[in-house]
C-alpha cells in the first residue's frame, strides 16, 4: 500500500464552525487542512442550495425536484441520491462514490424524514485512494 499523499493534496480552507469563520486565541483565523478540509467543503456543497451561488452557478445540492413534486418516499430518495452523486461527483477531489445510505438503510422507500431533514451517510473515496464517510443530513 503506497504511503498516505501529503494533506495539501486535499486542500487548504479556513476553518468553520456551524458556518462562521473560527479565529484563535491571537485572533488569527484558523485554518483546516487534508481530510478534514475536504469533508468540511464537501458539507458545504451539500448544505449550499444549488445555483445560489453568484460566483458558481452549478455549486449546491438541488433538492427542488424533490419538494416541488408529487414525489412518494421511493421517488424522493432517488432524487435526492442522484443530487448527491452529481453534487460531491463535481469536487475534483473525489474519485468514487461508493454508497449513499438514508438513515442506516440502503432502500430508498424507507427513506424517513427526522424533524427537519434526511440523515443520509455517503461513503466516498477520495482522490488519495482513501474512504471518507460524510454523515449528514438533507432537505433541513
Amino acid at each position: 500500500m503506497p504511503p498516505p499523499l501529503p494533506p495539501d493534496r486535499l486542500g487548504t480552507g479556513l476553518r468553520l464552525d456551524r458556518g462562521d469563520l473560527v479565529f484563535d486565541a491571537a485572533r488569527r483565523l484558523e485554518t483546516v487542512e487534508g481530510r478534514a478540509n475536504l469533508t468540511q467543503a464537501l458539507a458545504l456543497r451539500i448544505l449550499t442550495a444549488y445555483g445560489s451561488d453568484p460566483f458558481h452557478a452549478t455549486y449546491g445540492l438541488d433538492l427542488q425536484q424533490v419538494f416541488a413534486g408529487p414525489n412518494g418516499p421511493r421517488a424522493a430518495a432517488e432524487l435526492v441520491r442522484m443530487n448527491l452523486v452529481r453534487t460531491l461527483g463535481t469536487d475534483p477531489r473525489v474519485a468514487e462514490i461508493r454508497r449513499i445510505q438514508f438513515d442506516g438503510s440502503d432502500t430508498p422507500s424507507q427513506l424517513v424524514r427526522r424533524g427537519r431533514g434526511w440523515p443520509v451517510t455517503v461513503e466516498i473515496v477520495t482522490i488519495d485512494d482513501e474512504t471518507l464517510v460524510l454523515n449528514t443530513s438533507v432537505g433541513g
